[in-house]
């Protein structure tokens, strides 16, 4: 089938669909087809008048029915997640980072940190507020 008769099937359809001819053609013009190739089939649509049966249908999906969109992305299986993280020789791209989470000695600086804070702070309040 050439690309004219898919043209004029295609406006045809559209318009017994209750869109215009014009809109019709404009669909067709930007889906990229050429002018001169969407004018053609708009006059053979023209000229066909009652004649539809000359023109090959496909199948028409009703307006109010939406066709259903696909998923833009699927997640992969965990089995075979690629690792994006971790040694290059690995199978990772990044470089390996190490997991969060405080060991004993950070929480016993920062407890020792904030012990000598409460000291100094006593030792110059003691020191410049009450002893004068």
């Amino acid at each position: 089938m050439e690309d004219i008769d898919i043209i004029a099937s295609g406006i045809l359809q559209a318009v017994q669909r209750g869109e215009t001819k014009s809109k019709a053609t404009q669909t067709f013009l930007n889906a990229g087809y050429s002018r001169d190739l969407v004018a053609r089939a708009a006059k053979k649509v023209e000229s066909m008048g009652q004649g539809v049966a000359s023109v090959p249908s496909y199948p028409v999906v009703p307006s109010k029915q939406r066709p259903r969109q696909q998923p833009t992305s699927m997640p992969m299986p965990t089995s075979r997640r690629v690792a994006l993280r971790g040694p290059a020789g690995q199978g990772g791209i990044f470089p390996a980072k190490k997991p969060r989470g405080g060991s004993m000695l950070t929480w016993i600086v920062i407890f020792a940190v904030v012990i000598v804070t409460i000291f100094v702070n006593g030792f110059l309040i003691w020191k410049f507020v009450l002893g004068s």
